[in-house]
């Protein structure tokens, strides 16, 4: 699950990635970083990790964290020198002599220390234009007079003073690390001081609080610097909290000119986000903007990843992606510790790295899954640069621990010998029993912006190590980035970045008198005439416990100039600096700055929707409850009991008005009936009439059809979920008649007995005789998964009675699986209505109407080698050619779980430990063999006579293959393949289907609900796209990181632009959609949310006002329309029902372009 390009693009970009590298090695291959050794830098500094009885990782958790590395030009020569924290031996200073040539001058610089030091950060802390060092200190020892951090204060000549006490600065917590900005922008740097707990406190039984076991090592402080000393702020400035502190990321996010903070913490303690009121104060406004955090959060950095000028964050964790490793050490928390924690406040915390991509509204997605950096293993210092210069930023991560204190063997053991021997391990016992081993860091390049890859070997960083700290900068003056890492128990590591190819622009940015002298919270707006803004903020904290060079590097690719630059500077005044060469380094004076403020918003291009649901009475709410989906079945991938809720449209009571129905769970007040009334606004209230209040059952899918041919809109009910045990009565099937003024009754034997736990419900004449005919989409059977033994019906409309005619006339249909969406549309272009379906592990089917029959003409005219999760079906002409093209939302690829054609998903079921009942298991491939996706812990409690007789180590356990641990009898009995999770474009090229992924950035979570709309007026439809899953497995974490977005529409070619940008935000559980026509010709957009408030918004144009669009409803039993835009013809489905659970009222929007209308019956009857 490395990654999800295909092998051919893969290495057609290494291709390109090494042809900007320089060949140095011995063995003649490409690389990025070329290793100095340490007979030539002179750096022999060792951070040496004690090991003893007295002091162990039991003694003080914290013991092998490592130390850092600051890296500054403390004597102004123009040559970057280094400072390395340590952890028992003595911090050491190096003098920069030039050509990786360093000299220590610790001893007559003034710079020792005798004590446990950690993060460093070099600074300027009175404003006198020499960087002074900052270092912190925690440790085992109890004594806190020898935990007091140091203050160097740089005298100008190579020496320091120590002077913390006398500023103020002398804390005598347990410091992890310092970040410096100008919080207040009064041209003097204040600080954030991050603390640690000496004890690891776990019990997630006591509700959080940010004073919970506070205590003076502990607590976070804030020191704000009043000129000549600073003053402890913490209380006031609202960041006094008990922390796990290992690093503190302070950048604006917002955009507001006012430096924020991201504070991570490790263990169970949630994330702060800390937004600058720009009073004096902060506030923690984690919940509202993240939807949630690593677990362990260590390390962190803040760049713009995307080109967008925005802010983004990476923080990193300790997830492997060894299959051996991730089966043998402790991996992400289980369900019942999970939900325990998330009640008691601790926030939604998964175990991996996030890549926090902000949205430009306040609101942030964690991409680190799509962009494949979630898995670095026990992960430390992220450092985010453009390392080979193409334009893109790129990720090097260092890893590794001493030891392996998480291994599970050696978690037991040590359980074993508290309880037993009522003692704790020796000395002996500890190294005996704890693993030791080294891993490599990595080193992940921007795929132009389409991800990541590792290519830490290919490109030099092939060490294997324990590496901590890292920062990087330009330690030989050639103007590339090089990079510094520290490890334990050996030297640093000292990269020379050998890059020749592309083009840089370095900027050193130089406050004025007195005032902020090394430009820190500068802010960069690089334009390059690419049509992109990206945005740079100096700031030195990066990483974990280290700080980078005070510059800014920008990396350029092929351009030898760059077009415009814009810096805001932190008091608001601004430059702008124009054709500027590149391949230098441009020294820039706040003095030069003599611009009002102009700070770049750069996704503030013009919104499309308003949301004002709330206004005009959208306040349905949709309400579930904890189910024990898995306590039933413990390795289910995701709840089947929260599918909902659907909705469907019609004039209900005939007021040529479009009513509302949106269906509820079984554990909420009922589904809802919403009538339109005939105002101004286009209000919607509760209809008097709500049969359906009482069903004990999820309500899915829902269809308005007219199956009595009396004139009005009769309801089908399809219901589901996964609540009760199969078989059972509570999923049968309702229809509810129309009285013709909105009044409904449940019918009595017009529908046979449909009982199914159900998906979607869709409507065609299938046969020809004048009226609507039925299909009913089985979705699960409750308590059998992966069970394909899932009911499905054809319903024959027979004068206002149905018949299943599923057997008769679609056999392949009565058991088709798990179907999540159905369509009926004429995709083969004979006049009948076809049968198009997406399911889970089933690929998009496509049953062909031949004489009233449907046959499976998938192999045909689809691709039967692409199957997925997939969702959601909609109907579209994408390139208004008269043919019908189809979007297909699919799992996407932002989850734990991964399939893509390299590395398939896989189920299998069998009875592994032969009691009688099916078990089932889960496996993906990494480097060509077949892994179990489930941990031994997971099995053992499903199979617990199979997995705990076979294995009674976890060390025996990981790394085995499936076959391993099944054998080849047991996994061929039966099983089902996931090839690929990407949503797709499936397009019509005469009558052969051809499958395109959506953009990149659309795969960010699993696409649901979907509705096609000339939103941008230049006459091809575009697609509103709503997700998410938040039901996911719970230790996999949900999927959250869908905003909701747009497809626009050029011409066929289709291109991404978030919600956030458009109006249309909406991160919640996103599940159906229609739009909805008003009496003022305007147009509403409804999304339904599971378990939330559904959304309501309207479209507007330019000036943020309605659009005026006319709706013409489709004449009864149309099948479709060709539609003139622009002279082209443009084929329109119009069967009921589409998306996600969704049945929008049939119908054409007369956008702009938009000139005659025909409909069409079957068989090509002109209506």
């Amino acid at each position: 699950m490395k990654s999800n390009r295909p092998f051919i693009v893969s290495m057609i970009l290494m291709v390109l990635l090494v042809c900007s590298c320089k060949q140095s090695k011995d063995d003649g291959t490409n690389t990025l970083f070329q290793k100095i050794e340490v007979s030539q830098t002179g750096i022999d500094f060792v951070n040496t990790i004690p090991e003893n009885d007295s002091l162990n990782q039991f003694v003080y958790h914290y013991l092998y964290n490592g130390n850092g590395v600051a890296i500054g030009d403390i004597n102004n020569d123009g040559k970057p020198d280094l400072y390395f924290s340590g952890n028992e031996t003595s911090s050491k200073l190096y003098l920069n002599k030039g050509e990786f040539a360093f000299k220590d001058i610790t001893k007559t610089s003034g710079t020792e220390t005798n004590q446990w030091m950690t993060g460093v950060t070099m600074v300027d802390v009175n404003n006198d234009g020499w960087l002074d060092i900052y270092v912190c200190s925690s440790g085992p020892i109890k004594n806190n007079s020898s935990k007091r951090n140091k203050l160097f204060i740089n005298q100008k000549n190579e020496t320091f003073t120590e002077e913390a006490a006398a500023w103020g600065v002398d804390n005598d917590g347990n410091a992890t690390c310092a970040s410096f900005f100008d919080f207040d922008n009064d041209g003097d740097l204040d600080f954030y001081l991050g603390n640690h707990a000496d004890q690891f406190f776990s019990n997630i039984n006591t509700p959080y609080t940010r004073s919970l076991n506070m205590d003076d090592h502990n607590q976070q402080h804030f020191f704000r610097n009043d000129g000549t000393k600073f003053v402890d702020i913490s209380e006031k400035a609202g960041v006094l909290a008990m922390g796990y502190c290992l690093s503190a990321a302070a950048a604006d996010y917002n955009n507001d000119g006012l430096v924020d903070l991201y504070i991570c913490n490790d263990y169970h303690v949630p994330d702060f986000y800390y937004i600058n009121n720009g009073d004096g104060t902060f506030s923690n406004q984690f919940n509202t903007h993240f939807k949630h955090s690593s677990t362990n959060s260590m390390g962190s950095d803040v760049a713009d990843i995307n080109n967008d000028g925005w802010s983004d964050l990476v923080t990193v964790d300790m997830l492997s992606e060894n299959p051996k490793r991730f089966m043998s050490l402790m991996g992400p928390k289980d369900y019942d510790y999970t939900m325990v924690g998330i009640k008691n406040g601790y926030e939604h915390q998964y175990l991996k790295n996030t890549l926090q991509m902000n949205l430009g509204n306040g609101h942030f997605s964690d991409l680190s899954y799509l962009y494949g950096i979630a898995k670095s293993d026990w992960s430390w210092s992220p450092i985010l640069s453009d390392f080979d210069d193409d334009g893109f930023t790129d990720l090097f991560i260092s890893n590794g621990y001493y030891r392996d204190v998480t291994n599970l063997d050696f978690v037991l053991f040590q359980s074993r010998i508290e309880q037993q021997k009522k003692r704790p391990l020796t000395h002996e016992e500890l190294l005996q029993k704890l693993p030791y081993e080294k891993i490599q860091n990595f080193l992940f390049m921007n795929q132009n912006g389409n991800g990541f890859l590792n290519y830490a070997a290919e490109l030099g960083l092939d060490d294997l190590t324990h590496s901590t700290g890292s920062a990087t900068g330009d330690l030989d003056g050639d103007g590339r980035m090089d990079l510094v890492v520290c490890n334990q128990n050996e030297s640093p590591m000292v990269y020379k970045n050998v890059n020749e190819l592309n083009h840089y622009l370095n900027i050193i940015c130089q406050g004025g008198s007195g005032q902020n002298k090394f430009g820190v919270g500068c802010q960069i707006y690089v334009e390059d005439g690419s049509g992109s803004v990206r945005k740079f903020e100096m700031q030195m904290s990066k990483g974990y416990q280290s700080s980078s060079e005070p510059m800014i590097h920008i990396g350029m690719g092929t351009k030898d100039k760059l077009a415009k630059l814009t810096i805001v500077w932190p008091n608001g005044k601004t430059q702008i600096i124009q054709d500027i060469g590149t391949n230098q380094t441009l020294t820039l004076n706040s003095v030069d700055a003599l611009l009002a403020e102009a700070r770049i918003h750069p996704s503030n291009q013009g919104h499309y929707f308003k949301e004002n649901g709330l206004l005009w009475g959208m306040d349905f709410v949709h309400s579930e409850q904890e189910n024990p989906d898995f306590k039933r079945e413990p390795l289910l991938p995701h709840r089947y009991t929260m599918l909902g809720p659907g909705l469907s449209t019609a004039d209900v009571n005939g007021d040529g008005l479009i009513d509302v129905f949106l269906g509820n769970a079984r554990e909420s007040k009922g589904s809802c009936l919403y009538l339109q009334s005939n105002d101004a606004l286009g209000s919607l209230k509760l209809s008097s009439s709500q049969p359906w209040r009482n069903l004990d059952v999820d309500v899915m899918g829902s269809l308005f059809f007219d199956p009595d041919n009396d004139g009005d809109q009769d309801l089908y009910v399809s219901v589901g979920g996964s609540e009760f045990e199969w078989p059972s009565a509570k999923y049968e099937h309702k229809l509810y008649l129309n009285d013709g003024k909105g009044n409904y009754t449940e019918s009595r034997g017009m529908l046979p007995k449909v009982v199914t736990s159900g998906s979607s419900v869709s409507a065609a004449d299938y046969d020809a005789d004048g009226d609507l005919d039925l299909f009913v989409a089985g979705r699960t059977m409750p308590g059998n998964y992966p069970s394909l033994e899932v009911r499905s019906y054809i319903l024959q409309n027979n004068n206002g009675k149905f018949k299943d005619v599923t057997l008769a006339i679609a056999p392949d249909l009565e058991y088709a699986g798990m179907i999540c969406s159905a369509v009926f549309a004429d995709y083969s272009g004979d006049g009948k209505p076809d049968l198009v379906l997406a399911g889970e592990w089933m690929p998009l089917i496509f049953m062909e109407n031949v004489n009233g029959k449907f046959v499976n003409k998938t192999s045909e005219v689809g691709n039967p080698t692409i199957s997925g999760w997939m969702n959601s079906i909609l109907p579209i002409d994408i390139d208004n050619d008269g043919d019908l093209d189809f979007v297909v939302g699919n799992k996407g690829n932002n989850s734990f779980i991964q399939a893509n054609v390299s590395s398939p998903c896989k189920v299998y079921w069998a009875d592994f430990d032969k009691n009688g009942r099916q078990d089932i298991a889960m496996s993906y491939r990494y480097n060509g063999s077949e892994y179990p996706l489930f941990t031994m812990d997971e099995m053992g409690k499903s199979y617990p006579g199979f997995i705990n007789k076979k294995f009674t180590t976890y060390t025996e356990f990981a790394g085995k293959t499936m076959v391993d641990i099944f054998g080849t009898e047991s996994l061929n009995q039966n099983s089902l393949t996931a090839s690929n999770f990407s949503s797709f474009l499936v397009l019509n090229n005469g009558g052969k289907f051809e499958f395109k992924p959506l953009p990149f950035i659309s795969q960010s979570s699993p696409l649901f609900g979907m509705q096609a709309f000339d939103v941008d007026g230049n006459g091809f439809d575009d697609i509103i796209c709503t997700g998410n899953n938040y039901t996911t497995r719970v230790p996999h974490g949900r999927d959250d990181a869908m905003p909701s977005f747009v497809l626009f529409n050029n011409n066929g070619d289709i291109f991404y632009r978030p919600g956030s940008q458009l109006g249309v935000y909406n991160q919640e559980d996103g599940k159906s959609m229609t739009l909805l026509p008003t009496k003022s010709n305007g147009v509403k957009l409804i999304i339904a949310n599971n378990n939330s408030q559904a959304k309501g918004f309207v479209i507007t144009q330019k000036g943020n006002k309605p659009l005026d669009i006319v709706f013409v409803k489709a004449p009864k039993n149309a099948l479709y329309a060709h539609v003139i835009v622009n002279g082209n013809v443009k084929y329109v489905s119009l069967a009921s029902g589409n998306g996600y659970l969704s049945a929008p009222c049939p119908g054409i929007w007369k956008t702009q372009g938009v000139g005659s209308i025909e409909f069409y019956a079957v068989n090509g009857r002109r209506l």
